[in-house]
């Protein structure tokens, strides 16, 4: 019997096929992805996203679990949709446009989630990175403050 995955990576697809290369590369790179699963579902793509999908399933050995909506239902009810559908411990979203800079952003943040059992959630800085310019920018947080949640 396969070991029980922690974590599922949501990302809710609608015609994302040019992006979806560096989507699946950043997960294929994840440390853990023997504990993950990788829960897509397609809102009604009319492009070439559910092709590549099942692609790069194959291609990267990818734990994609792909659910199809019989109709369009828009990204919102897409997300809850697929949290309803969940059966782990942890879970992140990751848009199809988006991608993981770091190969150990899973094993982190479900090690640090492991470790601080007072803590639900877990967040990383990111870079927005612009097309036209090719340039990638920091978000910077504001200066660190302890908060009593």
């Amino acid at each position: 019997m396969a070991d029980k995955k922690l974590v599922t990576v949501i990302t809710a697809v609608y015609n994302m096929e040019k992006y979806l290369q560096e989507w699946a590369e950043s997960l294929a790179k994840q440390t853990f992805l023997d504990k993950t699963e990788i829960l897509v579902i397609d809102d009604g793509s009319t492009d070439n996203s559910v092709k590549l999908i099942k692609k790069f399933t194959k291609k990267y050995n990818l734990p994609i679990n792909l659910v199809r909506n019989e109709k369009n239902m828009g990204l919102l009810r897409t997300i809850i949709k697929a949290y309803r559908m969940l059966d782990t411990k942890y879970f992140a979203v990751l848009d199809p446009d988006d991608y993981y800079i770091s190969p150990k952003k899973l094993e982190n943040a479900v090690n640090f989630l492991e470790s601080h059992e007072d803590y639900s959630v877990y967040a990383m800085n990111y870079y927005f990175y612009y097309e036209k310019t090719k340039k990638k920018t920091p978000l910077t947080p504001p200066p660190r403050a302890e908060y009593d949640v």
